[in-house]
């Protein structure tokens, strides 16, 4: 699921291709209904990553600081849940 994202069309509509397979899969189609998009997504993904979608790292970040995605990247960060935390 990690590939990088391309452009499909669909009937006239454009969408993202996130998993890289040349497919419009339901997860991807903004047209389908949101419980059918979530099932399609959650079918395809390994039990791994359904996992790491549970761990997220705390990371407090304020206005001041400059710290942008490579940086998160570098320090293994994948997700902030809270990127802004009110100044003290």
């Amino acid at each position: 699921m990690g590939s990088p994202s391309s452009q499909l069309e669909s009937d006239g509509h454009r969408h993202r291709g996130l998993n890289g397979n040349g497919l419009l899969d339901v997860y991807e189609d903004s047209r389908e209904p949101v419980p059918a998009r979530v099932e399609d997504l959650l079918s395809q993904m390994t039990i791994e990553e359904k996992v790491g979608l549970m761990f997220h790292t705390p990371v407090m970040v304020n206005a001041r600081t400059d710290i942008g995605r490579q940086e998160f990247r570098a320090m293994g960060i994948r997700t902030v849940l809270n990127p802004m935390a009110d100044e003290a």
